[in-house]
């Protein structure tokens, strides 16, 4: 019981250094002060979390079993849990509970939404260096921003 503690704390810890904890909490405060927001960051914020869904889900789905290898008293079933908590949920909560899916009204919003995006990308990349907190994927930094920039690109040409 000491070590799964040990583990649950440890891991606590490494949870602010997850890209997907920023999208998640760029997500609520947009939705907080909505009313007060250029839109564009608005659509920045909900791509960010249609991009940590899709690809968050993806990495732990496919790889979050490498995370017991350093953790050894957590279980597959909390990576499970924390993978549909941070990744499925958000999603949800846009397709299903919130029921508005915001598009780009014109290039404008793309462009200073996508500008927007790489300034969150490159200050997370200025504090945290994803090799050590994806270890557990295999992906190195070289592969992992491309493969979130093109997700986050598609996003755009969600329809209604």
């Amino acid at each position: 019981m000491n070590k799964l503690l040990s583990d649950i704390k440890l891991f606590s810890t490494k949870i602010p250094k997850f890209f997907t904890t920023w999208s998640v909490f760029i997500f609520i405060l947009t939705n907080i002060f909505r009313k007060n927001l250029p839109y564009f960051i608005l659509l920045c914020s909900q791509n960010l979390i249609f991009t940590t869904s899709i690809f968050g889900y993806y990495l732990l789905n496919k790889f979050g079993h490498n995370l017991i290898k350093r953790f050894t008293s957590l279980k597959l079933i909390y990576i499970d849990i924390f993978n549909y908590i941070f990744h499925v949920f958000p999603m949800i909560y846009i397709l299903l509970i919130k029921k508005e899916i915001l598009i780009p009204r014109d290039y404008n919003d793309i462009i200073y939404s996508i500008l927007f995006t790489l300034c969150l990308m490159y200050s997370y990349l200025k504090l945290y260096n994803p090799n050590k907190i994806y270890w557990f994927t295999g992906y190195k930094k070289k592969r992992l921003i491309p493969i979130v920039l093109i997700i986050y690109i598609f996003c755009f040409f969600i329809k209604k």
